[in-house]
């Protein structure tokens, strides 16, 4: 197995229970929090935050996505707990406008139907081998 050095940087992991591995989603300077997890038809979206801007990846498909918030504000949290097209965002963005802030947090549903989520790069690293196949 391969081992990894601790950086004091918080990184998102996923720990897979059948096969026993576990993948590194992020590998972000400044690190990356607050990760929730849904699994959405046969793939997992797993949400989490990159310094201030919301992401998610789907695991199997191997894919990063940036939710958009028109490049202002900061995000405190996303849950994907609602589905196939629906996020919820905490965040200073004015979603409503789709530019500038608000001044405090405004909580948001955002449907991904209709604000569809930025392809970024980004791959997820499995230890010791992909766990999930892909689709």
């Amino acid at each position: 197995m391969r081992e990894i050095a601790d950086t004091g940087v918080p990184q998102i992991f996923i720990y897979e229970t059948k096969s026993k591995t576990y993948a590194r989603l992020t590998n972000e300077p400044g690190g990356c929090t607050l990760p929730s997890s849904f699994k959405v038809q046969r793939d997992w979206r797993i949400t989490y935050v990159c310094g201030v801007l919301p992401y998610f990846t789907m695991l199997r498909a191997n894919e990063r996505f940036q939710v958009p918030t028109g490049g202002a504000g900061v995000t405190q949290r996303i849950m994907t707990e609602l589905g196939i097209h629906f996020l919820i965002l905490s965040t200073t963005a004015n979603l409503q406008v789709g530019s500038g802030t608000t001044p405090g947090n405004q909580v948001y549903l955002v449907n991904l139907f209709k604000r569809p989520a930025t392809p970024v790069a980004g791959s997820t690293t499995w230890f010791p081998t992909q766990a999930i196949p892909p689709l």
